[in-house]
């Protein structure tokens, strides 16, 4: 039986740690999940990390429904910033390591806060949410950015009923626009990595925005996909192509440019999520 070791960093955020499947490896990978999802929902994302031999990790903070003690109706992007400040600094202590953070949708709001400010590799952005408001409004046909106070005390989110107090936070402490989103963009060295992989008629995000944004950046790579999709647990295809991308951007990051990526099969990847049903937690 295989052990996923669950290491609490502080009360609610909690940090896996993945067996690694072989003794050589790349590098360390942290993964932030995007709204609405946990450790297991990205398990086909983290199994394909590990068969490409890197250290995987991965993050479920206070408003992850997951290990993290939090409920998802409190979430706010200010908290998931502070979540993952916490997590690097864990593992830059107790592992000598400087993860390169990966993250999906929303959560590439909040690695853009910490930047370049915490002791991580780089970044790599998987359909990045680069202006949080337009995205909102796209996926509940209503814009809470936009609207006259007072609010409605609540949202339903992906099928997430989540606290308005969500939009306040991000409009106060710079997390609801592109131009919030510009600020933290320069606000990286220039000697910080992160590479963009984006859909070029995804619904929820605008590419030429994405494309705005890693323009500014001397060490942003732009990877630009043929997609109608923003979810990517809605085609299984659609997601491994995009894993197949993050994985060699991962590579690159930590100086292996002829990577060749083990893209593993959709059999596969049942058989593991099978197994994973009975991984011990520690």
């Amino acid at each position: 039986m295989e052990t996923v070791r669950s290491n609490r960093v502080e009360p609610g955020i909690v940090v896996h740690e993945y067996p690694i499947l072989e003794e050589r490896t790349i590098g360390d990978v942290l993964v932030i999940p995007p709204f609405g999802m946990s450790a297991h929902d990205l398990f086909s994302l983290i199994w394909a990390l590990r068969r490409n031999h890197f250290r995987v990790f991965c993050l479920e903070g206070r408003d992850t429904e997951g290990a993290g003690s939090g409920v998802i109706y409190d979430y706010a992007l200010s908290t998931v910033t502070e979540d993952i400040v916490r997590s690097v600094e864990f593992l830059n202590f107790e592992f000598d390591s400087k993860p390169l953070l990966v993250g999906v949708s929303l959560s590439a709001r909040a690695i853009a806060k910490v930047g370049s400010r915490v002791g991580a590799t780089g970044s790599v952005l998987l359909t990045p949410v680069v202006d949080t408001g337009y995205t909102l409004k796209n996926v509940i046909s209503m814009d809470l950015f936009g609207a006259p106070e007072p609010l409605p005390e609540s949202a339903t989110v992906l099928g997430k009923v989540v606290s308005t107090n969500f939009v306040v936070d991000a409009k106060q402490k710079g997390f609801s626009d592109l131009k919030s989103f510009e600020y933290d963009v320069r606000a990286i060295e220039s000697s910080y990595p992160c590479s963009f992989v984006a859909g070029d008629e995804d619904p929820w995000v605008r590419f030429e925005d994405v494309e705005e944004m890693v323009a500014l950046g001397e060490n942003f790579r732009l990877l630009k996909m043929q997609s109608i999709s923003h979810e990517l647990n809605r085609n299984p295809r659609v997601a491994m192509k995009y894993v197949e991308i993050l994985i060699h951007e991962c590579a690159l990051h930590f100086g292996f440019e002829e990577k060749k990526v083990i893209v593993p099969s959709l059999r596969e990847m049942i058989e593991q999520l099978g197994k994973s049903k009975r991984v011990q937690r520690v």
